[in-house]
Formats: C-alpha cells, sequence, structure tokens
C-alpha cells in the first residue's frame, strides 16, 4: 500500500476530500472523530500535498459565507440547510492539531483573517446589529439572528490558531496582527479577552511576561478583586518595574475597560449574545 501512494501520491488525498465534505453534515456526533481524523492526515501527509487542499477548502468556505453576508446587507432570507459559517469555522479550529503546518502558511492565512473576516464578515454583521438596535426592534430575520449570535464563536475560531504559532514576531503583516489583537483586550466579552491576552504573551513581550499571570488573573471573576487591589502600579511597594510601566499600564487599561464594558453590557443585553 506504501508503494502504491508513493507512486499516485493523490490517492492520499481520497480520505481527506471526503472527510472535509463529511464536516458540512449537520449531526455533532460526527464532528469530533472527524476533526481526528482529519489532524492525523494534516500532521501525517507532506505540507505540499495537504496543505492546497484544506487552503482550497478554506477560502471556498469563505467565500460561501461571503455570499451569506450579501444577502444579509440585501434583506434576503433564503433557505440554508448548509451552514457555511459553522462549516469555516470547524476549518480554523482544525488547525489547533497541525499548528505547524498552518504556522509555516501563516501568508495563506493572515489575509484570509486580516481581509475576509476582520475587515469583511465581522464589520458587516457589527453594522447589521446595530442597524437593528437603532432602529429599536427586534430582527425578525432569522437568518441575521443566527449570524449574529456565531460572531464571537467565529472570532474565537480564528484568533485560536495564532495563539498555538511559535514564532509570531515573523508573522506575515504581524504589526497589523498585533494591532488588531492589542485593540480586543477591550472587547466587552472575556473570552475574547483572554485569547487576546494569550496571543500577545505569544510574542514574548519583555514588559509583559513578568505580569501574565496577573494579568490574566483580572479576567477570572473570581480573582478580579483580590488581584486588582495586589496589583499596584505605583509606589515603593509596586511589582511592577519603571521601565515596564509605560507599555505594561495601557494594556492593563484596556483589560479593565473591557471588564467595564462586560458588566455594563451585561445589565443591558440580559445575557443575550454580544458582537463586539
Amino acid at each position: 500500500m506504501a508503494e502504491v501512494l508513493e507512486a499516485v501520491p493523490s490517492l492520499a488525498l481520497v480520505p481527506v476530500h471526503y472527510y472535509l465534505g463529511l464536516l458540512y453534515t449537520n449531526f455533532t456526533l460526527l464532528w469530533a472523530p472527524l476533526a481526528s481524523l482529519l489532524a492525523t492526515h494534516g500532521s501525517g501527509l507532506p505540507s505540499s500535498t495537504f496543505w492546497p487542499v484544506f487552503l482550497a477548502k478554506l477560502q471556498a468556505a469563505g467565500r460561501d459565507v461571503q455570499e451569506q453576508m450579501v444577502e444579509l446587507q440585501e434583506g434576503r432570507q433564503e433557505g440554508r440547510r448548509t451552514d457555511h459559517i459553522n462549516y469555516r469555522n470547524q476549518l480554523w479550529g482544525l488547525m489547533a492539531s497541525f499548528p505547524a503546518v498552518a504556522e509555516a502558511r501563516n501568508r495563506d492565512l493572515v489575509p484570509l483573517f486580516l481581509d475576509t473576516f476582520m475587515q469583511g464578515e465581522y464589520v458587516t454583521i457589527r453594522k447589521l446589529s446595530d442597524d437593528t438596535k437603532a432602529e429599536g426592534k427586534k430582527s425578525e430575520n432569522g437568518q441575521m439572528t443566527a449570524v449574529v449570535k456565531s460572531t464571537v464563536k467565529s472570532l474565537l475560531s480564528h484568533l485560536g490558531v495564532l495563539v498555538n504559532f511559535k514564532d509570531l514576531k515573523s508573522l506575515y503583516r504581524g504589526a497589523e496582527v498585533r494591532e488588531l489583537v492589542y485593540s480586543l483586550l477591550s472587547h466587552k466579552l472575556a473570552p475574547v479577552q483572554k485569547v487576546s491576552l494569550q496571543i500577545l504573551a505569544a510574542y514574548k513581550l519583555k514588559f509583559l511576561l513578568p505580569y501574565k499571570e496577573n494579568l490574566f488573573r483580572l479576567l477570572e471573576e473570581k480573582d478580579f478583586k483580590a488581584e486588582l487591589l495586589a496589583f499596584p502600579l505605583a509606589g515603593e511597594d509596586s511589582p511592577v518595574k519603571a521601565e515596564h510601566r509605560e507599555e505594561l499600564l495601557p494594556v492593563i487599561l484596556r483589560i479593565l475597560y473591557g471588564r467595564m464594558r462586560s458588566v455594563k453590557s451585561g445589565k443591558k443585553a440580559g445575557g443575550k449574545a454580544q458582537v463586539s
């Protein structure tokens, strides 16, 4: 069998195509074993064999989601049996199982994240959500309601890929990614703040690493008050070194601002799904 696969490499991709197709199936019990099988192929096959197939699926999924965004903007509510957003999110989530392959191909992934998702889909959904709120009415478009609720999950699936990269300083368009992640520290939802902080910590920034655990405790409800009191920024007893304070303080303020937004938003929305 090994000789056959070496002679005809495309045969090794037959199960990959099959498993990727099955992920469209709206049967959640299938997803975990399929993800495991795809992860095995992603880490076991040569990158030059596996990646073109996987990337093509990622790009196609992105185009399908973009088409769905156009429908929403035009007020069309078409009966979709395929959840393109969930499929796209699953593909991004899969890359946590073969992070070395994904990182080596980050020039393919970063534009999909920054341009297709953040500047396209994310902005569109925020605008649609804000317009609905401004009109002071509940959306009657079931598709839009479902999309808005899935937005944070979509954001986390994209950010979750970056967390596993080993050399973020060499990332394609790295300055843009870092600036975006930095801005997401003030997101109103703690899971987004946490993964954003994880990514910043992965940059191994000298001003941040000594205080990483303190910063994460600020994002834990049970530790927040105690950590805020025990983490003075000035004075002789401050654990923060003077040379770190200028860059560390904005990070802390963004985290605290996000926590404030969370409390305010929670009171207004009564626990409903949030976009930004």
